[in-house]
């Protein structure tokens, strides 16, 4: 079974959405919630965090006692979004996000990216050009460090 709760609303200036949820399958519990704030300035921020728990033999589950496949994630943004140009809408932001025992013990990653959207409002579309840095290590101490990653996108809508 599964079971969520959602808010939003205004608070003076700032728009506000939170939200948190929790999921119960085949021995396996997930648990996640989020925040976001948005001023009328256009500056936000978010928080988003997860864990997974699969339940072994210790915890009355039906895994192999001892299970470490347990992992967790976290994500900060922030941004600004404004209309600065005839175009459309925008978007800046900056992120930072982390996620640890990922499939299994010891796998933990680091991510940081940032970007900019640009709404192309009179074709119905956007285009947005973001640039990651990946930093990856796992169980038997491979790092796979300084992944550099570049994302075009060019959105239409139909």
């Amino acid at each position: 079974g599964s079971v969520g709760v959602k808010y939003a609303g205004k608070m003076g200036g700032m728009d506000f959405k939170a939200g948190a949820g929790y999921d119960n399958e085949n021995n396996t519990a997930l648990v996640g919630g989020h925040i976001a704030l948005k001023h009328a300035s256009g500056f936000n921020i978010a928080y988003n965090y997860g864990k997974k728990h699969a339940r072994d033999a210790s915890d009355g589950g039906a895994g192999a006692s001892g299970a470490a496949d347990d992992p967790s994630w976290w994500r900060l943004i922030g941004g600004y979004q404004a209309t600065m140009n005839s175009f459309g809408q925008t978007d800046i932001h900056l992120e930072y996000a982390e996620s640890d025992t990922h499939a299994q013990d010891g796998n933990e990653a680091e991510v940081i990216r940032i970007g900019i959207t640009q709404s192309l409002d009179s074709i119905g579309a956007k285009m947005g050009l973001d640039y990651a840095r990946i930093e990856f290590s796992d169980a038997a101490a491979t790092d796979f460090n300084d992944i550099d990653a570049v994302v075009f996108e060019t959105t239409f809508n139909f």
